[in-house]
């Protein structure tokens, strides 16, 4: 680290090389200094290099990532290339704070253990940033303690950062609805308490009728009535570092979520709205 300045690392491909000036210059004029991973040669062709020359530069982009305070992504269309999302990951397991440059929209899904419904989104095109918290419940900055007492009334929820000009919120939704029982109340899997219902809980009101929407679609495929809330977001708290990308750090941990899921959010090829 260089003491007395905020150094701010760029991630993207090189097919975004304006983009990249633009946003360099922004920041360099706002006092960063700023170091730039992709621009001169990304490695996520992974056929084009010789044997060697990849590695060493993934090596040498990730060294980059380890001297910066802050990490950019440059995101154009919604198009994320492999080896940046390998950068993202490592930066966000090494504590940087990951930003994107790009017009997104968020959406907050309670679908149980938030371990598995993270993993499930992040699989989805257009999704460009998740973060595992508790929201809409009745106390203040509470911990995974707190809420697994069942007396708090969080729900564990899922912040979904997506890029609409890739996937819109009724493609989300729909594919929300296939990783939940949306008959079951305050359970899913195994997971048993208030903490694991099902909701959806939104920021933007011009949202809610896309929600209605798909919401009235998928009551009208069963009999009881669903169980999933669908409110607007009063409160939202990020919980601990340890569950936060939890699946990503431990892949043979706990889910409630069958692997196909995975292939098949990974596979799912998006719609706009």
């Amino acid at each position: 680290m260089i003491k007395g300045y905020k150094i701010i690392t760029l991630c993207g491909s090189t097919r975004f090389r304006d983009q990249f000036f633009q946003v360099q210059k922004k920041l360099t004029l706002e006092g960063n200094i700023v170091i730039s991973v992709g621009l001169f040669g990304h490695a996520g062709d992974d056929d084009v290099w010789k044997p060697g020359v990849k590695q060493m530069l993934d090596d040498m982009h990730l060294r980059k990532i380890d001297m910066a305070d802050e990490i950019y992504v440059i995101n154009v269309g919604g198009y994320i290339g492999e080896s940046t999302k390998r950068e993202i990951l490592y930066a966000k397991l090494n504590g940087k704070k990951v930003n994107y440059f790009v017009n997104m929209k968020e959406i907050y899904l309670a679908g149980g253990c938030f371990w598995g419904t993270e993993h499930y989104f992040k699989k989805i095109k257009g999704v460009l940033q998740t973060q595992v918290g508790y929201a809409n419940g009745i106390t203040e900055k509470p911990t995974y303690k707190d809420v697994c007492t069942d007396k708090t009334r969080f729900a564990e929820t899922v912040k979904v950062v997506y890029d609409p000009n890739v996937v819109g919120l009724r493609f989300l939704i729909n594919m929300f609805f296939k990783a939940i029982d949306p008959l079951s109340l305050n359970q899913q899997g195994h997971d048993v308490g208030t903490q694991y219902r099902t909701g959806i809980y939104y920021t933007d009101p011009d949202d809610m009728p896309i929600i209605e929407e798909v919401w009235k679609h998928q009551q009208e495929a069963y009999s009881q009535p669903i169980a999933v809330e669908k409110l607007p977001l009063t409160n939202f708290y990020e919980a601990e570092d340890y569950h936060q990308d939890y699946l990503d750090k431990n892949p043979d941990g706990y889910c409630h979520l069958p692997l196909e899921l995975f292939t098949f959010a990974k596979n799912a090829i998006p719609t706009t709205d």
